[in-house]
């Protein structure tokens, strides 16, 4: 098929053989990518545009650079690969809107993968060393049945949360580190899942960098050497299960109050908090062979 003249898809459209001239054409619903479909150079998403992969393939002009719907930029993808894996460049990708992995797997290659929306997983999400960006202004939410596990994870957000539907696990990043806040309004949300760190938290201060726990969540976190800061909102300051298994000389810093309901495991490293940590004021039990010391 040749476009010659512009034209818009209002409606779902099926590619399922090359199309040329597709600059020309505007894609204002769903565009499903079928095994012999491809584009000659982007096409262009409307405001609600998406891109449907049907089969595994390499990722090619209907995906490109950028993170602001238009051209080569589609609002929402969906992997629908039948067991296959779409694998993408060696270059950072943006969905603005919602990713989701239905079947198959998605692949990265050499860049991050940046999300403006919700992520959620049913088939495979191979990270291959690559960063999750979460980037949106609003609630974003992260699922996966039986939970997701991920190298890193690196919040720029300038407003809303990043919010646990199911269990995170973020392996951690080739420096250590498993989790950056990064944006000018950074909140991890919990939930009433447990989130585990086999590494390092990283950037932020103050209220621009925190976490929100329940009283159904659960916090994890291993690691060597300086794990960094740990700070909850106000309002979310509670916590079911607090567990440190550091390796080596690992240390944890509390900047905040943490009421933990649950159990306390100090199991290896030292767990450091600037409030009152006197037996009177220890909210929960104790396990393990603790390290605690009070910053001054």
């Amino acid at each position: 098929m040749q476009f010659q003249e512009a034209k818009t898809a209002a409606g779902t459209i099926v590619v399922s053989a090359p199309i040329q001239g597709a600059g020309l054409l505007t894609i204002a619903g769903p565009a499903e990518l079928n095994a012999s479909g491809s584009f000659d150079v982007p096409p262009i998403y409307g405001s609600e545009g998406s891109l449907v992969y049907n089969t595994g393939r390499a990722v090619g002009a209907e995906w490109g650079a950028g993170s602001v719907v238009g051209v080569g930029v589609p609002r929402h993808v969906d992997i629908r690969a039948t067991g296959g894996t779409v694998t993408l460049p060696a270059s950072d990708r943006a969905v603005p809107g919602d990713l989701g992995v239905q079947d198959g797997t998605l692949r990265l290659a050499g860049g991050n993968l940046v999300l403006g929306g919700n992520l959620l997983v049913a088939g495979t999400l191979d990270c291959n060393g690559q960063s999750l960006v979460f980037t949106g202004g609003g609630v974003q939410s992260v699922s996966r049945s039986g939970g997701l596990s991920v190298p890193f994870v690196r919040l720029q957000k300038s407003a809303g949360s990043v919010i646990l539907i199911d269990d995170l696990t973020l392996t951690g990043a080739a420096d250590g580190s498993a989790i950056e806040f990064a944006g000018a309004l950074d909140v991890f949300d919990l939930g009433s899942r447990t989130l585990t760190l086999l590494g390092s938290i990283k950037g932020g201060s103050g209220v621009s960098a925190v976490s929100k726990a329940g009283s159904s969540s659960n916090l994890v976190v291993n690691g060597t050497g300086a794990l960094g800061t740990a700070r909850f909102v106000s309002g979310g300051r509670t916590i079911h299960d607090l567990t440190l298994q550091a390796a080596g000389p690992g240390t944890l810093a509390l900047s905040t109050p943490l009421t933990v309901t649950g159990t306390l495991g100090l199991v290896a490293g030292t767990l450091s908090t600037g409030v009152d940590s006197s037996p009177s004021r220890r909210p929960a039990r104790w396990c393990g062979p603790p390290a605690w010391s009070a910053a001054t």
